[in-house]
């Protein structure tokens, strides 16, 4: 064995003894770097497990949100409990269950999640987004609705919760709020192709073939190359504009 490699490991492990020796610790279980520590344990004690349990929830957090990336989400999922399962409160990790249960389509799993973590903060933005956007994907229009005015009171002017409540109200055949939904999003993004393609979609719901004309008009003048590919959409392929 390297002497300078033995007494290097020799000097560490004794400066760690004799630290933990300083603090009063009479009993040390360490697993996962997390102490199991007995009754009437000092403060300054409970301040090194704590410097612990923040180093292992940091890299919890960090596996996790690597695993996400790479399209791993059982891997993600499995992280970011063990997070809350030391700390119930820390929202972030509640956040990336709820994302991961909705990348795996566990909609409803994902929504109790992002209920989870409502609970500890509700001002979330991106929260009260996705658990719209699960409520839509599980066809509770309404409640999905609720969550995206939540959301919209954080960003009034995000156009594509404005789509997508449009497309919730739509679903609703609340035809005119649908609209102005739309109009909001096209304030804000007058390009917003999706904003007008579902209100040409709304206006053909609700049979007026002027407008459903108007308003496919302004799509061909952002891109020409879209009469095509509108020409073969099932809603609105028959209106005269697309054959000209």
């Amino acid at each position: 064995m390297n002497p300078n490699k033995f007494r290097n490991q020799y000097i560490a492990r004794y400066t760690f003894l004799i630290f933990i020796i300083t603090l009063g610790l009479n009993k040390v279980v360490c697993a996962q770097l997390s102490f199991v520590l007995e009754e009437n344990t000092p403060s300054n004690v409970l301040a090194v497990q704590d410097l612990f349990s923040v180093d292992t929830k940091s890299t919890l957090m960090s596996d996790g949100t690597n695993a996400y990336k790479k399209g791993d989400y059982e891997a993600a999922l499995t992280a970011f409990k063990k997070v809350t399962e030391m700390n119930p409160d820390y929202y972030d990790a509640w956040i990336g269950i709820g994302n991961s249960l909705f990348s795996l389509s566990r909609f409803n799993d994902a929504i109790e999640a992002f209920d989870a973590t409502n609970e500890i903060n509700p001002n979330l933005f991106e929260v009260w987004y996705n658990k719209g956007l699960a409520l839509y994907f599980i066809c509770k229009y309404d409640n999905a609705i609720k969550c995206f005015d939540n959301a919209l009171i954080l960003k009034p002017e995000y156009y594509e919760i404005l789509n997508i409540k449009g497309m919730s109200l739509n679903k609703l055949t609340k035809y005119d709020e649908a609209i102005k939904a739309y109009e909001i999003a096209l304030s804000v993004k007058p390009d917003f192709f999706d904003a007008i393609y579902n209100m040409a979609c709304t206006y053909a719901f609700m049979g007026d073939k002027e407008k459903v004309s108007n308003t496919l008009s302004k799509l061909i003048q952002l891109n020409t190359s879209y009469k095509e590919t509108l020409s073969k959409d099932p809603i609105l392929k028959d209106y005269d504009i697309l054959r000209q």
